[in-house]
């Protein structure tokens, strides 16, 4: 309503003046009306991302400064050559900012849509997007413990609290870390992830002869034998614990590394002071909710098309088609 009241007229002074308008309507409330974000916990949706995008523009102090330093020479240029310079100039200063940002909405975005496809693989841990005080993007990742649910089978293991379980990868060299516990026994007896066949370290190997299988809390595991009354205590599972476990790397959301960023790995039984419990038949789900996804991504391009629609005020349809 309030950009179709702007009547534009005919002389150049007049058409400048219209673009300016038009720039201040949609750029100067959006830096005023922006909040901090805080976008590395699980935030409704109306305080997350909204928020970071608003943010990213305003906390750009120096830019800000600079292009209403430009609208001011606009408003108070005495010519119009002056004039039409310094409104183009405001216009040109505000969006490269403004394309950077569309940029980081496009990977939160994406980010998002990951999450949602993965909103059913067990123990996978979301990626969070943020901005920084410039304006660019950061990814942290959710470390909310994901809902906790029964399954038939005595392999699985979910972890309650802090930890991880610590397999081998592939070729034998390193440790993975994952919230994955589902477990079988291979056709050497040991104990491996389901996905992968990864064999969990320090290894757990099984009788030929084994009938049943208890896992504590405490990680003990007992086997059950023919002709034993009571169960034989096999193996001893632990867990790996790190200084900032949001720091291990990742390319799945499942299996993590370490690294000089996630500082000092500790190995330890479950339920020692700092690591968290196993509980036997259950499995941690992923930590995704979907309707926050869901919720995020439509404000999101929310946002993208209001952002677009600056650029196509301040510089013209072309600049808006190399946005997008």
């Amino acid at each position: 309503m309030l950009l179709a009241a702007v009547t534009f007229r005919s002389d150049v002074r007049a058409r400048m003046r219209n673009v300016f308008l038009l720039i201040l309507l949609v750029l100067v409330p959006a830096c005023q009306q922006a909040t901090p974000a805080r976008p590395w916990s699980r935030m409704t949706s109306d305080d997350a991302v909204l928020s970071a995008v608003l943010a990213s523009l305003k906390d750009q102090r120096e830019i800000d400064a600079h292009f209403h330093e430009l609208l001011r020479q606009a408003l108070t240029a005495g010519d119009e050559e002056a004039h039409t310079a310094a409104v183009l100039a405001a216009a040109r200063g505000s969006n490269s900012q403004l394309v950077a940002t569309i940029n980081a909405v496009d990977r939160a975005m994406a980010i998002c849509t990951d999450n949602m496809a993965n909103a059913r693989t067990v123990g996978y841990r979301a990626m969070r997007a943020g901005f920084d005080g410039k304006g660019q993007l950061v990814l942290r990742r959710d470390e909310t413990q994901g809902a906790v649910v029964q399954t038939k089978s005595g392999l699985d293991l979910a972890i309650h609290g802090e930890g991880f379980f610590a397999i081998k990868s592939k070729d034998g060299k390193a440790n993975c870390y994952t919230r994955n516990g589902a477990f079988e026994i291979n056709q050497n007896g040991r104990l491996v992830s389901s996905s992968g066949g990864l064999e969990l370290d320090p290894p757990v190997s099984f009788p030929a002869d084994c009938t049943s299988v208890t896992i504590t809390n405490d990680g003990r595991v007992f086997c059950g034998l023919p002709r034993q009354v009571q169960p034989v205590t096999i193996a001893q599972i632990q867990l790996a614990c790190f200084a900032v476990s949001a720091h291990l790397a990742s390319t799945d959301g499942v299996l993590f590394t370490a690294g000089a960023d996630s500082g000092e790995t500790i190995r330890a039984n479950p339920g020692t002071p700092g690591m968290g419990t196993v509980q036997q038949s259950f499995l941690e789900s992923s930590n995704v909710d979907p309707i926050f996804e869901l919720v995020t991504i439509v404000q999101l391009r929310r946002w993208r098309d209001t952002l677009a629609a600056a650029i196509t005020l301040g510089t013209g349809p072309s600049a808006a088609r190399d946005a997008r």
